[in-house]
């Protein structure tokens, strides 16, 4: 399937932005609105995100509606300026791809607008086979995201669960690519420093020469602080909820 974007039209109210061609895209937005699709695994169904492995005959493919940015006062009235969040995971999905990575194939985005803001958004990718990436896995996740470094960019949310690992090698799935111009080595580290606490595997395979670094050593240091911070506010916030 080519991934180049066949242009951006509209249906039933959203903009619609595809890698398949116009009457594919219509007829997919129409299945998911009339819920003509089976759903075969609910991941996430929160506030913040829904996402689903849908089904429409033989096509498998992930549903994603971010309702918390949809929702948050300050990120809804930024989508005047930019696309909504749903444009970006469509278009990040497709770099991803063009950089040489594995990372499931963009179908479908779309977006309402009201007065000029975002009211209402989602993205559709081919379903990523895969096993969530385990501690025999941590070199091959490891060589991927330094090899992403390479290129310049951070994946964002480092973690096991958002790397699948198959047959065809690593996926990168849930990611947010990020250009890093200001402090590009330090940011690289700070990404790899919360792998290494999230993922212990991974430390091992991370190069002598990052593991030695003081700006790795003190990116491990800040992790650490940030977690504990986090944590701190975590308890503060439920003992003013139990009073």
């Amino acid at each position: 399937m080519s991934q180049e974007t066949q242009g951006s039209f509209n249906h039933r109210g959203y903009r619609l932005r595809s890698t398949i061609d116009e009457s594919a895209a219509k007829q997919l937005l129409d299945d998911i609105i009339d819920n003509s699709c089976t759903i075969k695994k609910v991941f996430r169904d929160s506030r913040s995100t829904y996402a689903a492995h849908l089904q429409v005959g033989d096509q498998n493919f992930v549903h994603k509606i971010p309702r918390a940015r949809l929702k948050r006062t300050w990120e809804k009235l930024i989508t005047i300026i930019r696309d909504s969040e749903s444009i970006r995971t469509f278009d990040n999905l497709q770099l991803m791809n063009q950089l040489g990575f594995n990372a499931p194939i963009p179908l479908l985005a779309g977006y309402q607008r009201r007065r000029g803001f975002v009211t209402d958004s989602f993205c559709c990718y081919r379903f990523a086979e895969g096993k969530e990436a385990g501690p025999d896995d941590a070199q091959a996740v490891v060589t991927e995201l330094l090899r992403l470094h390479e290129k310049g960019y951070l994946r964002t949310d480092a973690k096991a669960a958002n790397f699948l690992v198959s047959d065809t090698g690593v996926t990168f799935i849930d990611f947010r690519l990020k250009k890093t111009c200001l402090f590009p080595k330090f940011k690289k580290e700070m990404e790899l420093a919360r792998l290494a606490r999230v993922y212990p595997e991974s430390r091992a395979h991370l190069p002598e020469k990052i593991r030695a670094s003081g700006s790795f050593k003190l990116a491990t240091w800040l992790e650490r602080r940030n977690i504990g911070l986090k944590a701190a506010r975590r308890r503060i916030k439920r003992a003013f909820q139990s009073k």
